[in-house]
């Protein structure tokens, strides 16, 4: 595995601090965005879908596949940095539940919107199902952390449901 982020390497202090720290989370997570862009952009890497059997909207989907990658990456490239990174994937997955939630909220009230009803429901589960991984589960010794991510989804499904029922 390539290392991109070794530029703070003739320094006195071990230490970043917060602005560099900042800088390098912000230049990970955009390298992973357009990696995962990139791949996803190929019509057959598009179908796949991180959880199998959920249908999802194709941007959660986007989202969750970047998140786990990037995780699986940070391990390689930024181990020292990989409690900052999961920590602003967990926020911007809050983000996004809070979007979906007020997408909701909308929906409720169109009777014939079952569809959307259905994959707004579907997404939601899967961002509150990514950010317990990312927060409880992550596995730092998983080879494939999508996969990882499926057995850890399986078997915390009802967790996860909880959670989505209370959010």
């Amino acid at each position: 595995m390539q290392r991109f982020f070794n530029f703070f390497t003739n320094r006195k202090r071990k230490k970043l601090t917060t602005e560099e720290l900042d800088r390098l989370s912000l230049a990970y997570e955009l390298h992973s965005f357009t990696t995962t862009y990139k791949k996803m952009t190929r019509l057959t890497e598009r179908k796949k879908h991180v959880v199998k059997h959920l249908p999802v909207s194709q941007s959660v989907n986007f989202l969750a596949t970047m998140m786990l990658e990037a995780m699986e990456n940070a391990q390689h490239m930024c181990p020292t940095h990989l409690l900052r990174i999961s920590r602003n994937f967990v926020r911007t997955i809050n983000t996004a539940i809070v979007k979906l939630r007020q997408d909701g909220f909308k929906l409720r009230k169109c009777a014939e919107c079952k569809a959307d009803k259905s994959q707004n429901s579907s997404d939601r589960f899967l961002l509150v199902g990514l950010g317990q991984y990312i927060m409880h589960g992550f596995d730092k010794g998983a080879k494939d952390a999508v996969k990882a991510f499926e057995k850890y989804f399986e078997k915390s499904r009802q967790l996860i449901a909880t959670k989505v029922k209370t959010i």
